[in-house]
Order: structure tokens, then sequence, then C-alpha cells
């Protein structure tokens, strides 16, 4: 074994066990491909060219490094750890379970070790998380010439475990090298799955990309400016990085997040990273627990933007979180059913609300296989009523339900109105949520004496209580005595239904009229900003856009006031 062989070897040995997963060692000679494959992919995608022509000068590796004769790449994989519920989809996976994200974790100092061991064994050398991996014009591309992986359609480096793994890489100057000759099955030649689930269409084809689109890029470096048209409804829950292409590759499907090793500290971090905690926390604690947890991917100065978009959701009082907003679907049947719950999934609803008494469970199913989104990506409300009011009928309903939608759970599970045996109803629901047919449970139409005696008679508290709410009659008596046990009062018919003229009320009108906006968005505006999550029915895809666009105002003190002085104190449907 010669010098360089035997310090090829010494390399890999320390970085193995300095906690990293692999080790390879190329030539500078090697990187001059990726040249070739910049200016390709720029010429692919010509509107990516802001992006991509301030980054000529990284492929310019010799340049940066006239020193260095080799150059080391180190990956370490995390998809041995399990990645707590309350983070998926909503913050990419690569930032916080990166080995920076905690310098207090043994994973962080076993990595300033091995730089402290290149400097010990008197090497010159540069990287590692001293300068970013752009250094190296595109560390993917350097693990792919050591043979640790392959670069797969959606851009991102694969090993033999998928593409949850992290990359780090030092320009040394020895010249050494270890290379692996692994075998990675190409992607499917037809496969385009990663496209299709891009939210925004960044992934314009294969291993082409408009990073100036991508949800991970522009909610981190970009500072939160997306194209003019894309909708905030297309961002979803991502809050920090997005993970759509990789999580949908059918080379990561088999990684169940749940599952795994905990990551070290995150237990301590997680509650902080909530979205109903993020929308109230100080700017303070988002610059000394959020930036450095994303890896300084975001600044202080985009805290903002964030707590934004965490206005959009609620947490139930079962871990699971809620759309504040979605489109009820009462009244609509047939193809018109269909077409409007697959345009509005199109145009970024995500809360769904159906019941068996509408008789239209299939045509909302049908509606969301057409609108052909992530599951995921969706919450789904039902609700039983008469005649399935015993155990064994209910048990039967939600069998019935889940076949109509074409659906493997329910995301929540309503019983439609009080009824003598809403308790034993309430048994086979929670028995269907033990078997992870339903994620959560609750009620509707329940009054404050209902409510009280009900819950004090369960073990497991509603989830959501949907009743009758709008500016004529909030019903903020009832929402303050669920609030002790944590139970959410969602709204239905915000607009009355017709049994008043709230769109020519003159409150409204005026209101609305200072903010550029339309009587409906005031009436929304006004529940959400009393905690009161909404749904809202039509049959009008026009209306669809409008009734979403709910999260660029903010009602005043004065204005909420006068609203409030509409308040009848009394059902105008005979509930209560």
């Amino acid at each position: 074994m010669d010098m360089n062989e035997q310090l090829a070897k010494e390399i890999e040995a320390k970085a193995l066990a300095c906690g990293f997963s692999s080790c390879g060692i190329i030539s500078l000679d090697d990187m001059d491909g990726y040249t070739k494959r910049f200016y390709e992919r720029l010429e692919k995608v010509p509107e990516s060219a802001p992006f991509y022509e301030h980054l000529k000068p990284i492929t310019m590796v010799r340049e940066r490094f006239p020193w260095a004769k080799s150059l080391v790449i180190c990956t370490t994989g995390f998809r041995k750890y399990a990645y707590p519920k309350p983070l998926q989809r909503k913050f990419g996976k690569a930032f916080l379970l990166a080995r920076d994200s905690d310098p207090s974790t043994e994973l962080y100092k076993q990595k300033q070790g091995f730089k402290q061991w290149l400097t010990e064994r008197g090497l010159k050398w540069g990287g590692g998380d001293d300068e970013t991996h752009l250094h190296f014009g595109g560390l993917r591309y350097a693990a792919m010439m050591a043979g640790l992986g392959i670069i797969r359609k959606n851009n991102f480096f694969y090993d033999e475990n998928g593409s949850f793994t992290e990359l780090d890489g030092y320009a040394i100057d020895a010249e050494c090298r270890l290379y692996h000759h692994k075998k990675f099955r190409p992607c499917a030649e037809k496969c385009n799955i990663c496209q299709r689930a891009c939210p925004t269409h960044a992934l314009k084809g294969p291993y082409a990309m408009n990073p100036l689109r991508c949800i991970s890029f522009c909610n981190t470096f970009g500072n939160n400016q997306f194209p003019p048209d894309v909708k905030d409804e297309q961002l979803g829950t991502w809050t920090i990085g997005c993970d759509a292409c990789q999580d949908a590759c059918p080379y990561n499907r088999m990684k169940n997040w749940d599952k795994g090793e905990p990551f070290p500290n995150m237990d301590t971090y997680v509650p902080s990273f909530t979205l109903e905690h993020l929308a109230t926390a100080s700017d303070e604690e988002i610059i000394e627990k959020i930036v450095p947890k994303s890896v300084w991917h975001i600044t202080p100065a985009q805290t903002e933007k964030h707590k934004e978009t965490t206005m959009k959701y609620t947490k139930l009082n079962d871990t699971y979180t809620m759309p504040v907003f979605g489109l009820g679907t009462w009244d609509l049947r047939g193809q018109a059913c269909v077409d409007i719950v697959a345009a509005a999934i199109g145009m970024g609803y995500t809360l769904i609300d159906t019941a068996r008494m509408y008789g239209n469970e299939k045509e909302v199913g049908q509606g969301i296989r057409k609108a052909g989104c992530d599951r995921s990506d969706l919450f789904i409300t039902t609700k039983i009523f008469k005649p399935a009011t015993t155990y064994a009928a209910v048990k039967l309903a939600i069998e019935d339900s889940l076949q109509n939608l074409q659906l493997d759970y329910i995301d929540l599970l309503l019983i439609h109105e009080p009824y003598s045996s809403s308790l034993e109803m309430y048994e086979a629901m929670k028995e269907a949520q033990r078997q992870g047919l339903v994620r959560s449970i609750g009620i509707s139409n329940f009054n404050e004496r209902e409510y009280t005696d009900f819950v004090g008679k369960c073990s497991v508290i509603p989830a959501v209580n949907q009743v009758e709410s709008h500016v004529y009659h909030l019903k903020d008596r009832l929402q303050r005595t669920m609030a002790p046990y944590g139970t959410i009062m969602q709204a239905w018919a915000p607009f009355t239904e017709g049994k008043r003229p709230i769109f020519t009320e003159p409150i409204l009108k005026d209101i609305a009229a200072s903010h550029g906006k339309t009587t409906g968005q005031i009436v929304l505006k006004y529940l959400l900003q009393n905690n009161v999550p909404t749904i809202a029915k039509t049959s009008r895809v026009e209306r669809l856009q409008e009734n979403i666009d709910l999260f660029d105002f903010t009602l005043s003190a004065e204005e909420m006031a006068a609203i409030h002085s509409l308040d009848e104190g009394k059902s105008l449907f005979g509930w209560y």
C-alpha cells in the first residue's frame, strides 16, 4: 500500500469513527463534468438565469482552491431517525436533522473532531461547515463521482437508503483517491412522479429545475419571494423548506418517519416549532430558537412571513393540526360536487367537509381523486347521523364512508347532532380512532348544556364541535365553555344560507370597502379573528378564490366591535 492509498484509508476510517456514514475522495479533474451540467441546466430553464448567473464562479473549483489536490466527500444518513409528526410536511427534514442544527449534540462535536483531525494530520483543508457546499461546484455531483450514490430526476443525491443524506466536502492539499463502485438502479425512463408532486411546478423536467419557483429555496434563501403566479395555497403547510418531490419518490417511500431513533435533543424543541406556537412567538424567540435550527437557512427578517403561514392552521387537542378554513359541500350533488371539490383543491383548499346526511360522500371522493393531490395534504371531515346511532351501526357507517370517499382514514369524524345514544356512538368512533381509521373525533350542533353533559361522561374529549356561527350569532359563550377542554368551535353557515341579507349589510359593506375586500371576505375574517375555524359552501368556482383570500389583511379592534354589534344572540336555524 503506497502512502496515498494509506492516507485515503486513514481519512475514511476517521470519517466513519466521527459518525459519517460513508466517505469518498476524488480529484479536482472529476469536477470538470459539473461545469457542463451547470450550463445544461441553465439552457433547459432559461428563466432561472437570474439565480444561476451569480453562481457561475462556483464551477471554478481550482480557482477557489488553487492549492487543493483532492476533494473528500462525507455523507451522513438520517433515515434512521424518527421525524415528529408535528414537523412533517411543515419543516424540511434536512434542516432539523442536520448535524449542525444543535452544537450541543455529540453528532456536532464528532464533525468538529474530524476537522480537528485533518489539521492535526498536517493537512491543509477548506470546506466543511466553514464554507458552503457550493464552493465545490456541487457536492451532490462530487458524491456521485466518488461512487457514493446517484443523482435522480429531482436533482437530489441518493445513496442506497434514499435521498435524506447530508453531504460535507473538504478540499485537501494531499494527493489521494477513494472511489466506491456501488451499483444504483437509475430512475425509470417514463417516471415523472417527482415532477407531478412539486406544488409549484419548479421541476420542469428530469434534472431540470427553476429554483425561483422552488418552495424550499423561496422560503429560505429566497426571502419568501415567489413568482406572481404562485399562490399561497400552493405552498401548503411548508414553512421552512419542502420535501414534496423527495417524499413522493419511490426510492424514499419505504421510510415511515413516525418510526426510528430519536434525533438528539429534538424532543426539547419540537413544541417551539408547532404552527400555533410560531403564530404567537416573539421575534426574539424565533431568532434564538428557530433560525439556528434551520441551519441559518432563514434570517430574522423572514420571520413575519413564517408567522403568516402559521395563521392558516389550528392545533386540535389530540395533537393533529386542522386548517382554519375549508370548503363545505352541503347541498352539492352529482358532477357539480365533483368539479367544485377538485377545483377547490386545485386552488389550495385542504379542508373538505362532507357528511353522510348530505348524500355526496362518493362525489367528494371522486373530486379528491380528480384533483390528484397528495392525500397527506388534505383534511377530510364527515359526520355520522341517524339511523346509525348504535355502536354496531356506527362501525358500519365508518366503513361505508371510507369506501365512499375511497380513503384509508378520515381526518375528522363528527356526530352530526345530539342523540340519546351519542355516548354509544362515540365509543365506536373511539374504537375506529384506535384502529387508525379516524384521526380526530368530535361532535356537531351541541349547545353548552349538551356539551358539558357529554364531556363529563366521555374519556376522549371532542376535538371539534361544529356549530352554526356567523356575525348574527357568534356563540362566543359556547366557545368560552369549551376552551378549558381544548375543544375547537368550528363554524358552518357563515353566510347564513340566505337567512339574512348579509352581503348588503351596511356595516360589513363599509368595512369591506375600506380594505378593498368583499363583504363575504369580511364575514369570514371576522370569524377567523375570533379563533373560529370556518367552512363555507359555494357552487361557483369564482367564489372559491375569493373565499380563501383571507390572510393578507387584518380587521382592527374597532371594526371587530362594529361587526359584533350585529350579534342577535340567537339561532337563525332554530337550533338554540
